[in-house]
């Protein structure tokens, strides 16, 4: 029997204004990588596909698309930006 993990999401800059929260909770399917994380969004944030240079850290580390998730994990989504 296929069961759902929780898994807390943690926004930064626009998504985080588009959010109206700094972070969610979500269910994802077990098992899960991290490129199952944007479709469970809710739809206020996600509005569309990841963008392009989306990146993700879990439990702080930098993590691909294909890293795999267990309860508990901390995602943050962090979308692409510039500076000095």
């Amino acid at each position: 029997m296929r069961r759902d993990i929780p898994v807390t999401v943690i926004f930064f800059a626009a998504l985080r204004e588009r959010a109206g929260c700094a972070e969610c909770q979500i269910a994802v399917p077990d098992p899960a990588t991290v490129a199952d994380v944007w479709p469970r969004l809710p739809k206020r944030i996600r509005r569309s596909d990841a963008p392009d240079g989306v990146r993700y850290a879990v439990n702080d580390t930098w993590a691909d698309a294909a890293r795999p998730l267990i309860a508990g994990d901390r995602i943050a989504l962090l979308m692409p930006f510039s500076g000095g």
